[in-house]
């Protein structure tokens, strides 16, 4: 019985392995079609296999199968304790728009570490869902969880699309001050795009100057699209000779 486990282990592993690296050079349908045809073979899947699956529906846009193959995880409780496997159903409930779906599954986690909040943040930033996204961060450090790198750029986000400067210049200090998180160019865009949108066009320019060691496209698109939409044209001029 034993050597039948085992076997039938081992068999997961190397299906696992194959729809894996399907996944992985975005071969989407072949590991869709290898999934379907490991379950004929009366091998079970299991929370890693199905982690692999549903991240390559999601990558392909397949809602309608990330949809069936998540309620088959879910009614078939599968080891939803795996947090690779909650933070891809929270991921692909979210870009699929099934906001209820990502909450539902977010409250039955039994252990939430920073990838699971994070995966969260994430999804209430893309819906806009500020208030919600910092409670949950606050919740986050109340519960003695660290915010890394990850969690700063979605509350950032969330702070630069709700237009709150404040929350988000009070953020930006403590990801420094506190957490000793030096911050990258994705955390200074979200404050650049901020100011940009709000008119504050000279702010944005001196945090570009004082602040990045290194402004990307996206930081200069910003700031240009502010200089149209308030006709600002001399800085237009002068930031374009920035990047260009």
């Amino acid at each position: 019985n034993n050597n039948n486990n085992n076997l039938k282990t081992k068999s997961v592993e190397i299906w696992t392995s194959m729809i894996n690296g399907l996944v992985e050079n975005r071969l989407t349908k072949e590991s869709f079609e290898l999934f379907e045809k490991m379950k004929t073979e009366n091998v079970i899947p299991n929370s890693v296999t199905y982690t692999c699956i549903l991240k390559g529906l999601i990558q392909s846009n397949n809602s309608e199968a990330f949809k069936i193959i998540s309620q088959e995880v879910i009614k078939k409780k599968i080891n939803i304790s795996d947090e690779n496997l909650e933070c891809i159903l929270i991921n692909g409930f979210s870009k699929f728009g099934e906001l209820e779906m990502t909450k539902q599954i977010f409250n039955n986690t039994r252990f939430r570490t920073i990838e699971i909040y994070t995966a969260m943040l994430d999804c209430f930033a893309d819906h806009g869902h500020t208030d919600e996204a910092l409670n949950l961060f606050n919740e986050m450090i109340e519960k003695g969880i660290q915010p890394d790198r990850i969690a700063f750029n979605c509350i950032l986000n969330c702070c630069s699309h709700a237009s709150m400067i404040d929350k988000a210049n009070h953020y930006y200090k403590l990801m420094q001050n506190v957490y000793k998180i030096i911050p990258d160019t994705q955390h200074q865009n979200c404050i650049v795009d901020l100011l940009s949108r709000q008119g504050k066009l000279d702010e944005a320019e001196n945090f570009i100057e004082k602040e990045m060691q290194n402004p990307d496209l996206t930081t200069w698109i910003s700031l240009l699209g502010a200089c149209r939409n308030y006709i600002d044209v001399k800085r237009a001029e002068r930031v374009f000779q920035s990047f260009h």
